[in-house]
């Protein structure tokens, strides 16, 4: 059983889903799922490195089929913190492109979400997750261009405090022809400084606010775009 497992982890290696470092974790998980004296939660380990590279060699097979045809739109929308006053809001521009995990991780680093929480997304009834929560589609194998203009997502973060978002397609442009790689995401404008994880909710954020006003001040539109592409690279390794 070794000897596959670890044949197979070469495979993957070959087929640049591995990298160096992610071979020898595999290889790590491997000999202790075998031989550890507790091997149900190396083992554990062990199948999610694996269902970690199937779902990305699936990522990969239909972006090749399905995400290039969404470059051509360009997506406007508004998201607003659910059940809190006054209100807090971001407008942001995407690339239809913008694959709805990514899409997700821009969102909570525009409201200062650090990640640490697991999320769903929904759209048309249908509940969109990480892989390994096994809990509706696989949230990595769609993107923002399956939507339309008027329709709205919902954006739970954080299933204790339920953060929840709701996003609304303002508008969808077809850009030009020649433009062969996506937009770049872009904050438009805003209200509101943000959440703060584990503060208790929209309850706990009102609380606070009556002692620090800025957090419903107005965006700082500039300074956000300059740090947004690295808050979310941040959070999206959370999730890894």
């Amino acid at each position: 059983m070794g000897t596959a497992f670890r044949e197979f982890g070469r495979f993957l290696k070959r087929q640049d889903l591995f990298a160096d470092a992610d071979f020898d974790q595999f290889s790590q998980a491997l000999n202790q799922a075998i031989d550890n004296a507790t091997p149900a939660k190396e083992g554990y380990r062990l199948e999610r490195m694996l269902h970690s590279a199937e779902s990305e060699l699936a990522r990969r097979r239909s972006s090749l089929k399905h995400a290039h045809r969404y470059r051509k739109l360009e997506y406007q929308i508004k998201v607003e913190l659910a059940d809190y006053q006054p209100s807090m809001w971001r407008r942001l521009q995407f690339s239809g492109e913008t694959r709805l995990d990514d899409l997700c991780y821009f969102i909570m680093a525009s409201f200062g979400a650090t990640g640490s929480h697991l999320y769903n997304l929904q759209l048309n009834k249908k509940n969109y997750q990480l892989p390994y929560l096994d809990g509706g589609e696989n949230i990595t194998l769609h993107w923002l261009g399956e939507a339309h203009q008027g329709e709205q997502l919902i954006l739970e973060y954080d299933f204790g405090d339920s953060w929840q978002f709701n996003i609304l397609i303002e508008k969808t442009t077809p850009i030009r022809r020649y433009r062969l790689s996506p937009t770049e995401p872009k904050v438009l404008d805003g209200n509101g400084k943000g959440i703060v994880d584990d503060i208790g909710g929209t309850a706990g954020l009102e609380l606070a606010a009556q002692d620090d006003q800025t957090i419903n001040s107005g965006l700082n539109v500039n300074q956000l775009q300059k740090q947004w592409s690295a808050l979310t690279a941040e959070i999206a390794k959370q999730y890894q």
